[in-house]
């Protein structure tokens, strides 16, 4: 039960954390948003370009400020990879809690609406755009301050190490190195906090509990050793793209999208069904005001975030499905008009066989053809969004009964 003194608390943390955030953390979001620190995979030259450096330095220098009791703060630096930040903030008992979050970002992309960019800051209202400010340069910031806000009050927590890497959008492959060089240091933690997730709305303290597997390789196919001209060979030598299609069908369904692998399989429990009927249930409102304002593709959200409709989806593989190809069509069918242009006529079948090709993907920058690949991808979408999308493994947030409404950190 919330009494009277509770509330008090809760008022002065938000009021804490608001100030902050508008006096300190926006403007060092800013300048951070302009330095284009690309992921090692998208910046092959990050050492010599100095553009991680930079962004490491400035993160670095703004918690090296924090006036919390006993912190320590290195730079990590290993020959040839990227440099984690790691802080350490000693509290009470032989407790540790880990707080995880990483400065690289994604490359530019495009998309961009008009007056906005990747590596330009715009501040509208109380959102600011550009690259890598939610994703996830506010991990650093966010941590600090809430550890700082705890001091305030008086209260007593765990040691909590704080952990920035700058490798996470290349797939962390430096993460490990700098693990077990900082084993010791870090010691056993018995929670891990990854800010790098997201929230639909900021009514409720939501957490990310599990998130769809990805499993990457590089498939090679050669039927000849040297090469030949199409005219003499074509109908003779194997087509590499039609021994390709059949290796690719052995582990996917191409009709259905179903991945045909047993082992990558698995049953969903029953209390992840009913968060993600939760999770729906709370996003009625949030994808509400997301049309409200306008934001590109949140119609289909609106639709997705139904409750029932999400819990019926998650339990019947057949309405899956039938909800994937329906969301995919919609997708083909406003696809022109999400150009700017009328809609492009054809069918989902047609997207899907002629994805290189397809009329819609051209017409809409390529915007049919991402709505269903991104989803494979999102980070804080809906249980719905993801379900319908996903095929076995559902990806679900789990709503959380937060005990101070309003004070959630989202960044996905």
């Amino acid at each position: 039960m919330t009494t009277e003194l509770d509330q008090a608390l809760a008022e002065r943390i938000r009021t804490f954390c608001n100030e902050r955030w508008d006096d300190s953390i926006v403007p060092e979001l800013t300048e951070y948003i302009r330095i284009p620190n690309k992921s090692p995979h998208f910046d092959p030259d990050w050492e010599a370009n100095g553009y991680m450096e930079q962004a490491v330095t400035m993160i670095a220098e703004w918690c090296r400020k924090r006036p919390i009791e006993g912190m320590t703060m290195e730079i990590h630096r290993l020959p040839g990879r990227t440099p984690v930040i790691l802080l350490d903030c000693p509290g009470e008992g032989d407790d540790t809690v880990l707080l995880y979050g990483h400065l690289d970002k994604q490359p530019e992309m495009s998309g961009w609406d008009e007056g906005l960019g990747p590596w330009e800051p715009v501040l509208r209202g109380e959102r600011l755009f550009g690259r890598g400010g939610a994703d996830d340069g506010y991990a650093a910031f966010a941590s600090l301050t809430a550890i700082e806000a705890l001091q305030r009050e008086g209260i007593t927590r765990s040691r909590c190490v704080v952990l920035i890497e700058a490798c996470e959008e290349s797939g962390s492959f430096d993460l490990p190195y700098h693990l077990d060089a900082l084993r010791e240091k870090i010691g056993k933690p018995s929670l891990v906090i990854c800010l790098d997730s997201g929230c639909a709305n900021y009514d409720q303290m939501w957490s990310t509990t599990s998130l769809r597997g990805i499993l990457t390789g590089t498939l090679t196919v050669e039927t000849i050793s040297e090469g030949v001209h199409s005219g003499d060979a074509s109908g003779v030598v194997p087509s590499s793209f039609r021994v390709l299609r059949r290796l690719l069908d052995r582990i996917e369904d191409s009709d259905t999208g179903e991945v045909l692998l047993p082992e990558l399989h698995g049953e969903i429990p029953e209390q992840r069904r009913e968060q993600a009927h939760k999770a729906a249930s709370a996003q009625r409102k949030g994808a509400e005001a997301a049309a409200a304002i306008g934001l590109v593709g949140r119609e289909a959200l609106k639709q997705w975030a139904l409750a029932d409709e999400a819990y019926a989806v998650l339990s019947d593989p057949a309405r899956r499905e039938a909800y994937r190809l329906e969301r995919f069509q919609w997708a083909c069918d406003n696809a022109g008009a999400a150009a700017g242009g009328g809609a492009v006529a054809g069918t989902y079948a047609e997207c899907e066989q002629h994805e290189l090709t397809c009329p819609r993907r051209q017409a809409a920058g390529e915007w049919c053809g991402s709505i269903h690949v991104d989803s494979m991808n999102a980070s804080c979408e809906t249980a719905l969004y993801l379900a319908a999308h996903g095929g076995h493994d559902a990806v679900v947030a789990v709503l959380l009964d937060a005990g101070i409404a309003g004070c959630a950190v989202g960044g996905g």
